[in-house]
């Protein structure tokens, strides 16, 4: 592969892993400042949200969807699985697990999951589309208003 190539691809990472970052920071500060159900719904939600950015960093060109398909997925087997004993003994593990892992099933969570997922496809559909739009106006192209 072409050095070009790999600044390529290491350049396509940087939006998506940014916003990772960002969005985990967020989540622990909500932990930290909010008490409650909103700091437990909130944060299963960002958590999701975390999963689909981390998804488009492992795979950067995957389509927004199906970034979503496999966030989804993939949060609930890890909710689901909280129904079994083995989140809660890797949780028990280290705390950093914990945030990760959780330790109660909770049906309530998968809406919050589901809900963090559409956020993190909204965020990356929109900041798409004004990527697309800036680049159009960059090249003097027109874009529809």
């Amino acid at each position: 592969m072409s050095p070009n190539a790999t600044l390529r691809r290491m350049q396509s990472r940087v939006l998506p892993a940014s916003i990772w970052c960002a969005v985990i920071a967020l989540g622990l500060l909500i932990r930290a400042v909010l008490a409650g159900a909103p700091a437990k719904y909130l944060g299963v939600a960002l958590w999701a949200m975390s999963v689909y950015f981390l998804l488009l960093v492992i795979s950067p060109r995957m389509r927004p969807v199906h970034a979503l398909i496999g966030c989804l997925c993939i949060s609930y087997a890890v909710e689901l699985a909280q129904m079994t004993d083995v989140p809660r003994r890797l949780s028990s593990i280290h705390p950093l697990l914990r945030l990760v892992f959780g330790e109660v099933y909770n049906p309530a969570d998968l809406v919050a999951l589901a809900a963090g997922g559409v956020a993190g496809w909204a965020v990356w559909v929109a900041l798409g589309r004004i990527r697309a739009r800036k680049s159009g106006e960059s090249a003097g192209l027109e874009t529809p208003r």
